[in-house]
């Protein structure tokens, strides 16, 4: 089980194997990811420059950007992960097949 790290965050300490669990989402979980990254682009886009408050659309562009980063970060790392997952899997049935001749 992942270790709680003693500092001033909520943080873990994972065995490899709990990483790839922790990081890997569902199918539908990226699907929710996804749908979420959609609405928070169109509201980027969507975005009217005010003249008369500029530092407002300024400031809401750089908070959706932001949020549009973390969703991609989280789903670029379930990405990889998954990736890792299926490479470990073809080498151990590569490695299986060769034992068993």
């Amino acid at each position: 089980m992942a270790k709680l790290l003693d500092n001033e965050f909520t943080q873990y300490e994972f065995t490899q194997e709990e990483e790839l669990l922790a990081y890997s989402f569902s199918d539908i979980q990226l699907q929710g990811l996804r749908t979420q990254l959609a609405i928070v682009t169109a509201e980027k886009l969507n975005l009217s420059p005010d003249v008369h408050d500029t530092l407002y659309f300024k400031l809401e562009h750089r908070y959706l950007q932001g949020k549009m980063d973390i969703i991609r970060g989280f789903i670029m790392v379930s990405e990889g992960i998954k990736k890792e997952m299926e490479e470990r899997l073809k080498s151990e049935q590569g490695q299986k097949l060769q034992f068993e001749r």
